[in-house]
């Protein structure tokens, strides 16, 4: 249960910012924000980084991270779980 809801809580509150990076690509980060407890309600936020295909398939994860979530960690403000470097525009 508890991974399912950190999955609903990346899918419905997750927050991302893009910048330009030039001709190296574009940058990505990814900042959850949730008034659900970490540890209580969720153990974990995993971010996949997909290749731009019409269907998802395993084999269109480019990337993975999972971030730990820590009791007492301030998701009601903001947590940066992820940043992607040169992602194709």
């Amino acid at each position: 249960m508890k991974n399912f809801l950190a999955q609903v809580c990346f899918l419905t509150m997750a927050t991302t910012a893009m910048s330009c990076g030039g001709d190296d690509g574009v940058a990505l980060t990814v900042n959850v924000v949730t008034s659900l407890v970490p540890q209580a309600e969720f153990s974990y936020v995993r971010i996949e980084n997909l290749a731009p295909t019409p269907l998802y398939t395993p084999s269109d994860v480019l990337d993975t991270v999972r971030r730990d979530a820590v009791f007492g960690q301030d998701f009601a403000h903001g947590v940066r779980v992820a940043a992607f470097d040169n992602m194709t525009p």
